[in-house]
């Protein structure tokens, strides 16, 4: 980043002008010259450690520091070290959008299914405040080897969140790195192909 700064426009807006420095070879790897925009988010930390193992972010246009320190009761049960915190992101009204990254000791789905509780526990109160349909993105890493698993859902049923959650495990198992769940298949469908 060179600079960052607001400015107001003549229509009487205020705009954030950011000025990045950018590699010509990875621009040229992301065909960026065929991009009209991009987006940014920001998060701060509420309450937890820094580097925990367990980070839940939630938009703070939908959600109150008090949800979020209500989600973290629920994650600081589970001996982890766990934060929660704001995410920031530009937009007129943002996605009520949920990011829970987790750190596990082995990425295994009985690891995984032990920590499903936790995870459901967390998120049911937010997704009981939010609109009638919330982006929900769940992150497990394996702290040994680095592998990395993720979960996209969009809801606005908690029944359907503990579906999808119960069945974490098992996608797990199947060995997939990314993978977005439908509700008309009550179950994940791979994103790696």
């Amino acid at each position: 980043m060179i600079d960052a700064y607001t400015r107001e426009r003549e229509d009487g807006e205020l705009e954030a002008v950011a000025i990045w420095e950018i590699d010509d070879g990875e621009w040229e790897k992301h065909n960026a010259d065929q991009m009209r925009g991009f987006s940014i988010s920001v998060t701060s930390t509420i309450v937890g450690e820094s580097e925990a193992a367990i980070e839940l972010v939630a938009d703070a246009h939908w959600y109150s520091k008090d949800d979020l320190l209500t989600a973290f009761a629920e994650l600081n049960t589970s001996n982890q070290s766990a934060s929660v915190g704001h995410l920031y992101q530009f937009a007129y009204e943002p996605d009520t959008l949920i990011v829970l990254q987790w750190v596990v000791p082995q990425l295994t789905s009985v690891a995984v299914g032990l920590i499903t509780n936790f995870v459901y526990d967390s998120l049911k109160r937010l997704l009981r405040k939010a609109p009638p349909l919330s982006k929900v993105s769940m992150e497990f890493t394996d702290e040994n080897d680095g592998t990395t698993s993720k979960f996209y859902i969009e809801t606005g049923s908690v029944e359907v969140l503990k579906h999808a959650i119960d069945s974490i495990p098992a996608a797990i198992a199947a060995n997939k790195r990314q993978m977005q769940y439908r509700d008309e298949d009550e179950n994940w469908v791979s994103l790696d192909e």
